[in-house]
Parts: structure tokens; C-alpha cells; sequence
């Protein structure tokens, strides 16, 4: 039976859901109010925690993943994530018998050239027995559309610049690369045989936010950014085709929106032209990408400029069998589909270094960032106090020059039940200081408070000099701490979700043990939480404002307080 959700639009599958252009495709999908279903098998062929934190970013947290088992958004009520591997013949027929798929966007596949080498069976069941899947399932379903990623690679040592589709592609050097021509004839086979409307697309460098680690543009930020010699061939006089995502994305979504066009299909015949003559193809093949060279050493320097810092270069001759420059002819997707990539490399790189210093504290992430979701509320019940809340905060986003009144109006919205704006403002300040030195809080530490609220507590630590973190299951919460403390690291999610990573020192809990199912549970997720890089975990308790004291407090629901080492 299949999911009647979706029968009020247009549903889209994606796969490669974790991966860098997937996660970029799926934010605009559903941002423009399509119906996706996400896969991915979430391999270790790079880093995970990247591809787990881009999936957290829409809504689908490490936690609730299950292999073969469909995952609602928690933000997005049109995205759902199936994870699984693409040659399971069985589950990829079951996910398309659920669903009324119309279009499939299949961006999953096992990467990298030299990786191919060492493992071409990897290849083989992802790139060749995977995509099997996809094309039988879409003729099988009769899905109207099927866009899938081809690679520049297939050009293999071709020397004409630029690279046209109209090339001879028949000779790949790696086996990546043939494992990628093979699909390109799989799927004209499909459109030739079953009319199945298939177009390929030609991938070149894609560099942006959320970028593979193994790609150019992530490994020149690595070098430059933690001091590794940076060797440049042919002294920097060399061209690629470098795109930012946000163009990229642009394409496909017009191609995914506008369908097979007649323009791409042989003697401009008509796709109904095409399905009822069995000697017509629906198969389409585009290079995508920027469409003009950029100098390597241009590429450098700019990066630089977007980083801060400068690069420990090193200047090498041409490595034999390179070439000079490589590039792509875009002149049919533009025909056909107006494809026109915008980003200037400035802005672009300036996105890019943006996101990797952020992301990146030396070579690791500080924590798995969520999505920071404005309007969104977990629990029904609270959501008028979140309301007050969030506009109380409104009337005094003006007081970053004005600590104090930024503290007390942190204090009220926060709350800690009829809110605790009673309460002096030194006594307050004392008790938070008191608590850094009673523990022997060093400047080094990294903190991250559990239910860390609007930040009242974090917020006097900050301003002493310390760095903070903090999560809280209210989205307007999490938001409020990220816009007065800028330099901290404010996530929305549920504290059992959240990896906390050998980046943070002190975990804090203050007062959240009555939003847990049990005790139990809470001290679960703490001990979780105390790794053997984290050095002690706080379990704090804020009393009521009926008290109107600061001091130490221990309830039947609360852990003893105290530090855990």
C-alpha cells in the first residue's frame, strides 16, 4: 500500500541524501515544497560525522536512524530518510512499491578515482549493480524522469579543451570512470528500450559549504589552515573548472522541474514522439559545471584572502601525464535548460571558509551542529512560554553594548518557571563565577551546557573569556544564545542526539532533568556524554523563584549535584 502523504504533490526520490550535492539538492526540494524520500548508506569512505551532521541540518538526527527503516524530518514534514545500500535489490523494490515516485534524482554512488584502485568491487556493487536498481525500479514504476550523475572523469586523457559531450568518451583510465560510462549506456539502454526519460550529468569540481574532505578546495583549506606545505604544479600555472553548489543546484533543480526537453532529443522530436517510435532514445547527457578555467594559483590566493591566512606554498614543475588546463562546454544546458552559473569565485570561496571555520576547530568538528529551525516548537504545551519568551528577547537585541541589561533580560527569558528576573543581578553573577571557581574551571576549557536555554548561565562565562556551547530542545532558545554569544556554538536538538565530540572539556546540566522520560534516562545520557576526553560533567540545580536563593538544591528528580570526573 503506498503512503497517501504524498499523492498531494509531486514526490521526488534523492539519493546520496548524506553526501555534499545530495544535502544541497534536498534543502532547496523542500524549500520549494516538493515531497523527497532520501537514501543513503551513510558509508565510511570519508569522514561520517559530516555526513550524519549535514543529515541532522535537515532534520534527521544520527539517533533516529535505523538501516532500512523510514525516518521522518523533525523539521520538514515533506522529507523522509531511508537509509540503505543501493544494490539491496530487495529494500530498494520495497521503498519504491511505498511510494509514488514520479522523479528520481539518483546522486549515490560509491567516489573517487584513485579509492577504485584499491576496491573495484565497492564500484561495481554501488556504481553498476546499484544503478541496475535504480533503472529497474524506474521502469518498473514508470517514473516520468530520471536524472542521475555522470563525471568528468569519463574523459578520461582526452586533450581538446573544452570537454564537449560531443567527445569521444571511450577510453576511461581509472575505473571510477568506467563504472561511470557504463552508466551513461545503462541508461540509454533503458530510455532505448522501455522509453524511459534518463538525462546524465557530467559533474566537474563542486566546491562549497559542506564539501567532500577528499575534494581540492577541502584539502587547500586543511593545508592552509593547519600550516602543511601546499604543493603547487606547474607553478600555479594550471586551470580548472571549479562551480560553487549554489549553481550546480541551480541546474539541476531546473532540470528536475522542467523535465526531458525537446530540444535534447534527436531530430527535435517530441518525448511522446520518442515513446511511441521503439527506435527513438529519451537519453540525455550535459556537462555541468562552471564553463570557464579558473587559474590554480588565482584559486589559491583567493582562498587565502576568504581564510585569513596564508598558504606554506610550494612551487613544483608540471607532473607528467597532467594537462594544463580542463574545462567543460555548457553550451547545450544552456540551450536547453538556461543554465547559466553566477557565483563570482570571491563570494563563493568567502561562503566556503566561512562554513570550514565554523565547522572546523583544527582538524575536528567542536560539535555535530543542528539545524537552528525558527518557529518550530517540540512540545505543544510550552510553546506560548517560548512565544514570550522569543519576543521578550525581540525589545533587547540592541544590548550587546550593554551586558548587564543583556544578562537580566536573559535571566526573564529563561525563565526557570515564573522567571527568576527577582533575583539580583550581582548574586546571580557571583553564583555563576562561584561555580567556575568552586570547580576549577580553566580559561582552556571548552563548556557545553545541556538545556543551555537563551544562555543566562553561559553568558557570564562568556563574557569572562570562556568558550561555550550549548544545545536546547526549543529552536527560538538555541537561536536567542547564538545571537549573544556570536562566537559560541548553539545547536536545537534533544541531548541523547547530540555527538558531543573530544573537542569539549566540561559538560554542564542545569535544571533540565524534569524534561527527561526518567531519571534514568538523563543519567544515561550524561555518562554518554562524560567520554574519556571530556574531563567532568556539572549537574547544577537553579531553584524556583518562590525561593528567590541561590545556593545548592537536590530534588527526588534531579541527579546529586555535583561534578562527575
Amino acid at each position: 500500500m503506498r503512503f497517501s502523504a504524498y499523492e498531494r504533490g509531486r514526490c521526488i526520490l534523492v539519493t546520496g541524501a548524506a553526501g555534499f550535492i545530495g544535502f544541497h539538492l534536498i534543502n532547496r526540494l523542500i524549500k520549494d515544497d516538493w515531497f523527497v524520500i532520501g537514501t543513503d548508506n551513510i558509508n565510511d569512505y570519508y569522514d561520517q560525522r559530516l555526513k550524519y551532521a549535514r543529515l541532522a541540518e535537515l532534520g534527521i538526527p544520527k539517533v533516529d536512524i535505523e538501516y532500512n527503516k523510514l525516518i521522518p524530518s523533525r523539521y520538514y514534514e515533506k522529507l523522509s530518510f531511508f537509509q540503505l545500500n543501493l544494490e539491496d535489490t530487495e529494500s530498494m523494490n520495497a521503498l519504491f512499491d511505498a511510494f509514488d515516485i514520479k522523479v528520481v534524482c539518483h546522486l549515490g554512488a560509491q567516489a573517487g578515482v584513485r579509492y577504485s584502485l584499491e576496491n573495484p568491487l565497492a564500484y561495481v556493487n554501488s556504481n553498476v549493480v546499484g544503478f541496475t536498481n535504480i533503472l529497474e525500479n524506474c521502469r518498473r514504476m514508470e517514473v516520468e524522469h530520471l536524472v542521475y550523475a555522470s563525471s568528468s572523469s569519463v574523459y578520461g586523457s582526452n586533450s581538446k579543451q573544452p570537454f564537449s559531450t560531443a567527445d569521444r568518451v571511450d577510453h576511461p583510465v581509472s575505473f571510477y570512470a568506467a563504472t561511470k560510462k557504463a552508466n551513461e549506456l545503462m541508461a540509454h539502454v533503458y530510455s532505448h528500450l522501455y522509453q524511459l526519460p534518463t538525462t546524465g550529468l557530467r559533474f566537474f569540481t563542486v566546491y562549497g559549504p559542506w564539501g567532500r574532505p577528499d575534494m581540492s578546495p577541502m584539502l587547500f583549506a586543511d593545508a592552509i589552515m593547519n600550516d602543511k606545505p601546499l604543493k603547487v604544479f606547474n607553478n600555479g600555472q594550471m586551470a580548472r573548472d571549479f562551480t560553487y553548489v549554489d549553481d550546480i543546484i541551480d541546474g539541476i533543480e531546473t532540470i528536475l522541474k522542467s523535465g526531458p526537453l525537446v530540444s535534447s532529443l534527436p531530430d527535435s522530436l517530441t518525448v511522446e514522439e520518442c515513446k511511441s517510435e521503439p527506435s527513438n532514445s529519451l537519453a540525455a547527457v550535459y556537462n555541468i559545471g562552471r564553463g570557464e578555467p579558473v587559474n590554480l594559483l588565482d584559486y589559491i590566493v583567493t582562498l587565502e584572502k576568504a581564510l585569513g591566512k596564508t598558504a606554506q606554498k610550494t612551487l613544483m614543475p608540471m607532473q607528467p601525464g597532467d594537462v594544463v588546463s580542463t574545462y567543460c562546454d555548457v553550451t547545450d544546458l544552456d540551450r536547453d535548460y538556461g543554465y547559466k552559473p553566477s557565483t563570482a569565485l570571491s563570494a563563493g570561496l568567502k561562503a566556503f571558509a566561512s562554513w570550514y571555520k565554523e565547522w572546523y576547530t583544527g582538524s575536528k568538528p567542536l560539535i555535530a551542529k543542528e539545524k537552528v529551525v525558527v518557529g518550530r516548537f517540540p512540545f505543544p504545551s510550552v510553546m506560548n512560554w517560548h512565544y514570550v519568551w522569543s519576543c521578550r528577547l525581540d525589545r533587547h537585541f540592541g544590548l550587546s553594548d550593554k551586558p548587564d541589561e543583556l544578562l537580566k533580560c536573559l535571566i526573564a527569558t529563561d525563565g526557570f518557571d515564573e522567571g527568576l528576573s527577582a533575583i539580583d543581578l550581582a548574586a546571580w553573577k557571583a553564583y555563576v563565577k562561584g561555580f567556575a571557581l568552586k570547580f576549577g574551571l580553566k580559561k582552556t576549557d571548552r563548556l557545553f551546557e545541556v538545556g543551555c536555554g537563551g544562555g543566562a548561565f553561559l553568558y557570564p562565562l562568556y563574557k569572562l573569556g570562556y568558550s561555550v556551547a550549548g544545545l536546547d530542545y526549543a529552536s527560538n532558545m538555541a537561536q536567542m544564545a547564538s545571537l549573544v554569544m556570536p562566537e559560541g556554538s548553539f545547536v536545537c536538538c534533544e541531548a541523547s542526539a547530540l555527538d558531543v565530540t573530544d573537542r569539549v572539556e566540561v559538560v554542564l546540566a542545569n535544571s533540565v532533568f524534569q524534561y527527561f522520560g526518567s531519571l534514568a534516562e538523563a543519567e544515561s545520557v550524561l555518562i554518554k556524554m562524560l567520554n574519556k576526553a571530556t574531563r567532568m560533567v556539572g549537574v547544577l540545580n537553579i531553584p524556583a523563584t518562590a525561593t528567590k536563593k541561590l545556593e545548592w538544591e537536590a530534588s527526588e528528580k534531579e541527579l546529586p549535584m555535583g561534578m562527575y570526573e
